[in-house]
């Protein structure tokens, strides 16, 4: 499966967003359902909109992947997420992720399980994205060992291909994974391997499409396990119309994964 983050087209409403994405001849698409932060801004699907993105799923043929963006910090209230877990399960979302930004490991434990019962209850799983840039758990060695310590039924990693280049990742770390230990794996491009100048910049608004930087991404894609559900998130600034930049990075990225042999 082949989707897209709504982040790649973050300018678009999500019906449109949707559209675009079915337009571009993608299966999934992943939303937003909460902000990330107080001084986000995305678009979000709230219970006021899910009727109708909910009908414009069914007419495009388009299932959502993951709902975003569930940030557990100090002063996180997990129940305060319900009702954006709801609009998800409406949407018949099979993830949400969650991101680490607690530098308290017990109470990022904490409201880590409380964030994996909630999403429980609605049927849903919980996908970890790692980040360099988050206080614990910065590499996917370490985000396996939190998984795997816990034991929780749902929970599982998600894969962002920039994070995982920039915390020193690469095709040895991805060898032993099994394919339920994925939730989705976040396909982009950079044209260097170190870190960059403003990595947060470069990772919310200025991503190249897969195959056009210097990202070892066939032999990473290689490494996977068969059935891994691969999901484009290339923001980029809006020089271009979102439906002409969605089209380009499906077809560049269809490349890359043939090349891997997915």
């Amino acid at each position: 499966m082949l989707g897209v983050g709504q982040l790649s087209a973050i300018e678009l409403e999500p019906a449109d967003f949707i559209r675009a994405a079915a337009a571009s001849g993608l299966q999934a698409v992943s939303l937003f359902v909460n902000q990330a932060s107080a001084q986000s801004t995305f678009p979000l699907t709230t219970s006021r909109q899910v009727s109708d993105v909910g009908a414009t799923l069914d007419g495009e043929g388009i299932v959502v992947l993951n709902v975003e963006c569930f940030m557990l910090t100090p002063a996180s209230d997990i129940d305060s997420y319900r009702p954006a877990i709801e609009v998800g399960a409406r949407l018949g979302a099979q993830n949400l992720v969650a991101l680490l930004y607690d530098p308290d490991q017990a109470r990022a434990v904490d409201n880590l399980t409380q964030l994996h019962n909630l999403a429980a209850e609605y049927q849903m799983g919980v996908g970890i994205e790692f980040m360099p840039f988050t206080p614990l758990w910065k590499t996917l060695p370490d985000t396996m060992k939190l998984i795997e310590s816990l034991a929780l039924p749902n929970l599982k990693v998600a894969i962002d291909c920039l994070h995982l280049i920039r915390s020193g990742g690469g095709v040895g770390d991805l060898a032993h994974l099994s394919q339920d230990m994925i939730s989705h794996v976040q396909l982009c491009d950079s044209l260097n391997l170190g870190e960059s100048v403003d990595y947060f910049h470069e990772a919310g608004v200025e991503r190249l499409a897969p195959g056009e930087g210097a990202f070892p991404l066939v032999e990473l894609l290689a490494a996977l396990p068969a059935g891994v559900a691969f999901e484009l998130e290339v923001p980029q600034p809006a020089t271009v119309a979102a439906e002409e930049r969605l089209v380009a990075m499906v077809t560049s990225a269809r490349r890359v994964l043939a090349a891997a042999g997915k």
